[in-house]
């Protein structure tokens, strides 16, 4: 009687024959397993979205409840938010952060940065500011730049972590060079102080431009400041005063009107007109 070695061999050599192994015809069945139970967490989330664009919110939380009951990390990332803002739902900061953790487990990258700013808000939560950084570094790690800066905003401000502005920079350059004017402007903050990188007025300059390019108030405000003293680059009154009167626009405040006189006082007549010409013809760039 042949031993049961010799009859598996056999049996090997057979299929082979006929052009798949045990082990693959195996790992198909178990592909094809995945897939077929896959499909309907993902047709339902695919309908979901379309509902969702076009705010048929209840539909959209009818296709969106079951895949994320079914562990689809996309649905429960959206099952999340709609909670978060209350679309289809009442608000409900306790359910939107329970969906985003299972969303973040899995590693969605929005539901971890989401799941940290609940942390760092206390919404739903208990507030947390280490937990927040945790969940902030993770999506950070993935790339998400507004994560990165939110990571760099916490070594540069000590929350949830010892001070640290080489940490803090290294972060900020991150999300800076994805174009996130936030990071951009703070990055340019910390050159213009020397802390965590060598001081430098001319890099403070070009990152407070990329991000007043944006439309960022607080960046338009410290490139003017920048151009209104020659700080990193040459004096130019006109762009000095287009980015104060600008910042002005949309953040105003005491201290750019104050810096809009002291430039004011120092240009002619066609240099103001110049200017103001200026103001009425900028548009704000994509990121950079």
């Amino acid at each position: 009687m042949a031993s049961y070695r010799e009859v598996r061999s056999r049996e090997d050599r057979s299929t082979k024959a006929h052009g798949a192994s045990p082990r693959r015809l195996s790992l198909l069945v178990l592909v094809v397993a995945a897939f077929v139970s896959a499909s309907p967490a993902l047709a339902g989330f695919q309908e979901g979205r379309a509902a969702y664009r076009a705010e048929d919110f209840a539909a959209a939380l009818e296709e969106f409840r079951p895949a994320a009951e079914n562990g689809h990390a996309a649905s429960q990332y959206h099952l999340g938010t709609m909670h978060r803002r209350g679309q289809g739902v009442s608000k409900n900061f306790a359910l939107a952060a329970l969906w985003y953790r299972k969303a973040g487990e899995q590693g969605h990258v929005r539901a971890q940065y989401w799941i940290g700013v609940m942390y760092d808000r206390g919404q739903g939560v208990t507030k947390d500011l280490a937990e927040a950084l945790e969940w902030y570094r993770k999506a950070a790690e993935q790339g998400h730049a507004t994560a990165q800066a939110r990571v760099g905003v916490a070594y540069q401000r000590a929350r949830g972590v010892t001070r640290d502005f080489v940490e803090a920079v290294r972060w900020y350059r991150q999300s800076a060079e994805q174009g996130y004017a936030f990071a951009q402007n703070q990055l340019g903050y910390l050159y213009s102080i020397g802390k965590g990188v060598a001081r430098s007025f001319i890099e403070a300059r070009r990152w407070y431009l990329k991000a007043a390019e944006q439309g960022h108030p607080v960046a338009q405000h410290n490139v003017a400041v920048s151009m209104a003293l020659g700080r990193g680059g040459p004096e130019d009154l006109v762009e000095a005063y287009k980015w104060a009167a600008l910042a002005q626009e949309k953040k105003p405040n005491d201290r750019i009107v104050r810096l809009l006189i002291d430039i004011e006082d120092r240009m002619t007549y066609a240099q103001i007109a110049e200017a103001k010409e200026r103001v009425k013809n900028w548009r704000p760039s994509r990121s950079r």
